[in-house]
């Protein structure tokens, strides 16, 4: 049995050897391939060295692109500090005030400097797992995302504040992230995991308050297939029931922290 069949039958509950490894690796791929954090993030072909190296060495079933929060972010002007050891960071949101998001102009996945790298390190493991091991591209989710562009501390006052104004950026940066999505769907990725732990901050009422805008939000998500994935890191017991009614039904099926779903066939393009 090769690591993706073992993966997609442990997703579907069939019968496997065992069950996939599946450990989202990153700092410790990172540091057991000796290279500092920047360079990782910075050459696909870094990543991509050490994602298949760590998978070899351990026997890991997946091998990711997921590597920091900030690429669609930075492709649209943020600015960031790089590290050795950890992940890059930026200090000064790009949308210092509510105004500026009227003035923020889209970038296409395959323009955007960061985003072409992952686009690129989900071709080169497409090509070199060759189906033993699932490649699992990578997006933010439109809270996180906003909370990127805005700051979170700015954005958890705007939901009071502005509810409308959230509204209009999470819109704005779905549409961004589908099409990132899909740019690595086209790339090879077997899976796009969509990141999404700022929403773990909103009220549990707020967030089911706004509930229609939420599930049309993610909704897309599941259906730029082949597989679609949802993950919330650090979630509250109190926001769990609320980011599953948001949830389709058939992408929740499973009781893991990630919903995947298979519906290639009425997938947009």
């Amino acid at each position: 049995m090769t690591a993706r069949e073992r993966v997609e039958a442990t997703l579907r509950g069939t019968h496997r050897d065992h069950l996939a490894n599946q450990p989202l690796l990153m700092s410790f791929a990172v540091a057991y391939h000796g290279v500092p954090y920047w360079e990782y993030v910075s050459d696909y072909r870094v990543l991509v060295a050490a994602q298949l190296r760590a998978a070899e060495d351990f026997g890991v079933d997946v091998v990711t692109c997921c590597s920091d929060a900030w690429r669609e972010a930075s492709d649209l002007g943020a600015e960031l500090t790089y590290y050795d050891h950890e992940p890059p960071g930026c200090t000064q949101p790009l949308l210092k005030e509510r105004a500026d998001l009227t003035r923020l102009q889209p970038v296409e996945p395959e323009a955007g400097p960061r985003m072409i790298d992952r686009i690129l390190a989900v071709s080169d493991l497409a090509d070199a797992a060759k189906g033993r091991a699932e490649v699992d591209g990578w997006v933010e989710g439109p809270v996180s995302q906003a909370a990127n562009l805005r700051g979170l501390t700015e954005l958890m006052l705007d939901t009071k504040d502005d509810p409308g104004f959230v509204d209009d950026l999470m819109d704005w940066v779905t549409d961004l992230e589908i099409a990132f999505a899909r740019a690595q769907i086209r790339a090879g990725a077997d899976v796009v995991g969509v990141g999404d732990a700022a929403s773990s901050l909103l009220p549990p009422a707020f967030y089911q308050a706004s509930s229609p805008v939420f599930t049309d939000s993610w909704r897309p998500y599941t259906r730029v297939g082949p597989w679609s994935a949802f993950t919330s890191v650090a979630i509250r017991p109190t926001f769990f029931p609320a980011s599953l009614a948001c949830m389709p039904t058939s992408s929740r099926s499973t009781p893991w922290s990630i919903w995947r779903m298979r519906d290639s066939s009425s997938a947009p393009t």
